[in-house]
């Protein structure tokens, strides 16, 4: 739940970056630094999408084991997949 709130508030950032970015001329001597600050937001939302992926995925996986009648806890831990992080 809080990963949801984080998305749509660097989501926000990265909007206002945009618009503000549009809305500034070329000539303006700030226009360097919103450039980097809005390729920071970037990066922060590509990460963010990242890791709900990869959580995403995990949560797929449990409920496939879940939904496997007496499969062992250590099936669950030993797959390659979860290792992986």
């Amino acid at each position: 739940m809080v990963s949801v709130f984080l998305i749509e508030e660097v989501s926000v950032l990265n909007h206002y970056f945009l618009d503000l970015g549009k809305q500034t001329p070329k000539s303006h001597p700030d226009i360097e630094l919103l450039q980097e600050a809005l390729a920071e937001v970037r990066r922060v939302m590509t990460l963010i999408n990242e890791d709900k992926r990869k959580t995403e995925g995990q949560v797929a996986l449990f409920e496939i084991f879940n939904e496997i009648e007496n499969c062992p806890v250590s099936k669950i831990f030993s797959n390659k997949l979860l290792q992986m992080q």
